[in-house]
């Protein structure tokens, strides 16, 4: 039996691995690299920025707007229970019962009993006299001279 060497010549292996590696070659291109426009995308992005900026904008004058009215509802609902005090005051003062006791107090008015109502009776019917037009100037002292005549007689009918 013949004993072989197991043993492998690595830098016999090495060497051949180094020749099939595929070798990069570098090459320039011919054509110029052309610039990108950006105008369209630096445009559409400061679009986006000022769409957002007036979003906020618009959320902020809303909630500004929101507390104006709720601080204008908190306002009415005050004025209107203070309306509604006063309108009770007002009603406790103006009352048919205070003013005829302040009336009784300061005043001395007080409301009259049945004992001091005096009923009074003319003798005589009530009539109504029609008086016949006058012409001229005698007919005006006539009508007045009668007035008068009947003035003294009330008087003196009266006393």
């Amino acid at each position: 039996m013949i004993k072989e060497n197991l043993a492998y010549d690595i830098k016999r292996y090495e060497q051949a691995e180094i020749e099939e590696q595929v070798q990069l070659k570098v090459i320039k291109s011919t054509k110029r690299n052309k610039k990108i426009n950006r105008l369209p995308a630096v445009s559409l992005f400061v679009i986006v920025i000022m769409l957002l900026v007036a979003i906020v904008f618009t959320k902020i004058s809303l909630t500004e707007i929101s507390s104006e009215i709720a601080t204008a509802q908190t306002q009415l609902n005050s004025l209107s229970s203070e309306s509604v005090r006063l309108e009770m005051d007002m009603e406790s003062v103006v009352s048919k019962k205070n003013i005829d006791e302040k009336a009784g107090m300061l005043l001395g008015i007080n409301k009259e009993d049945p004992s001091q109502v005096t009923y009074v009776s003319l003798g005589r019917e009530n009539k109504a006299v029609v008086s016949k037009e006058s012409n001229g100037i005698l007919g005006h002292i006539k009508t007045s001279f009668d007035a008068g005549v009947e003035y003294i007689r009330n008087l003196l009918n009266n006393n």
